[in-house]
């Protein structure tokens, strides 16, 4: 659960879940940006897996960032090509330091634009915080 990405649907603001607790009958969660904010499972939604989510939500999943997002989990596990591995260090860095840096830059965007096309499908409306 700590670590799980959720949505606080009175704003659009994308907030990491830190625990949950039984509170009066209702789970309450409280989050990792600020532990004295408190939600139930009524006011958030919950992202347990980013990837489908973003899947699901984002405009144009074929983009190019989702490919880099894929191709730098490949050189992290050591399941890349020479080619792909050429590519990650020309656009990102020679290190895996700098990899998992690119890689969460790129994927905290992905989920970002996710979150503004499930608010613009789901309400009808622009989400009114980007956190």
């Amino acid at each position: 659960m700590c670590g799980d990405k959720a949505i606080v649907l009175a704003t659009g603001e994308i907030v990491t879940i830190n625990s949950a607790k039984e509170n009066d009958g209702d789970t309450v969660y409280t989050i990792l940006e600020d532990v004295n904010r408190k939600f139930i499972v009524d006011e958030l939604r919950l992202i347990d897996d980013k990837w489908t989510f973003i899947t699901k939500w984002h405009p144009d999943y074929n983009c190019d960032e989702v490919a880099y997002s894929d191709d730098i989990d490949c050189c992290l596990a050591g399941e890349a090509d020479e080619e792909k591995l050429e590519r990650v260090k020309a656009l990102f860095g020679e290190t895996p330091e700098r990899w998992q840096t690119a890689q969460i830059e790129i994927d905290a965007e992905l989920l970002d634009e996710s979150v503004d096309n499930y608010y613009q499908r789901i309400f009808h409306r622009p989400r009114s915080c980007k956190g």
